[in-house]
């Protein structure tokens, strides 16, 4: 039963939050994610993401389709595990937008607990980032992420499993502090133990309590490979 209560409350906070907000931006947010391991305890990923409008839209006015890569991020992330269950990790990012070039130092702590029959993380981490006309920007973020098989009490290969995560965010940049909340269903397949592939939206919005001055919908296509 445990399964179905957490799939449920995660769609009913998703559509909860959703309805009633104007659309802004839409497109694909497809990434490729390379894995090696270099001792038991210690990995190292490569990371490349980029963003593709189909839609924008403001308020008041009608949809524009027209599609642009708005980024491309590439991301190198060092993370070493302390203990069964925890991980420190810190990486750097090198953003491609418009024309110019920015850069991104990440810290990252992971709390993993392997509960029966799916596993939860907490993901607490911090952000630098310098774009070469913007202030710099601090952020704050905290994830939260179940893994659900479908078929039996642990994910094996050639099986189909549920992701499910929520994130919010702060920013300070320039002396203003916005806010942003990401809940993010995909499904993904295990084709083998270190091949993965992930579908599911992307959402994020302004504030999870205000009226939301920003809403973003992206179709996730995620690839994962361990070496």
């Amino acid at each position: 039963m445990k399964k179905p209560i957490c799939i449920t409350i995660f769609l009913l906070l998703s559509v909860t939050s959703v309805r009633s907000q104007q659309l802004n931006q839409a497109g694909l947010l497809p990434s490729i994610s390379l894995t090696k391991k270099i001792q038991p305890a210690s990995r190292i990923s490569l990371i490349v993401e980029t963003r593709q409008v189909l839609l924008n839209q403001t308020k008041n006015e009608k949809v524009n389709w027209s599609y642009f890569n708005a980024l491309t991020d590439i991301t190198a992330i060092y993370s070493h595990k302390l203990g069964y269950n925890n991980a420190l990790a810190g990486g750097y990012m090198v953003r491609f937008r418009e024309g110019e070039i920015g850069h991104r130092s990440i810290q990252q702590f992971t709390i993993v607990q392997r509960l029966e029959g799916y596993r939860l993380s907490h993901r607490f981490s911090t952000d630098q980032t310098w774009m070469p006309n913007d202030p710099i920007a601090l952020r704050i973020r905290y994830r939260l992420a179940s893994e659900i098989p479908l078929q039996g009490a642990s994910l094996d290969p050639k099986e189909f499993y549920i992701k499910a995560s929520t994130e919010y965010l702060s920013q300070l940049q320039d002396n203003i502090v916005e806010h942003e909340v990401r809940l993010i269903p995909v499904l993904g397949y295990d084709f083998t133990d270190n091949n993965k592939l992930e579908a599911g939206l992307d959402y994020r919005r302004s504030s999870l309590f205000t009226e939301s001055l920003r809403a973003r919908y992206w179709l996730k296509i995620a690839w994962f490979r361990t070496f």
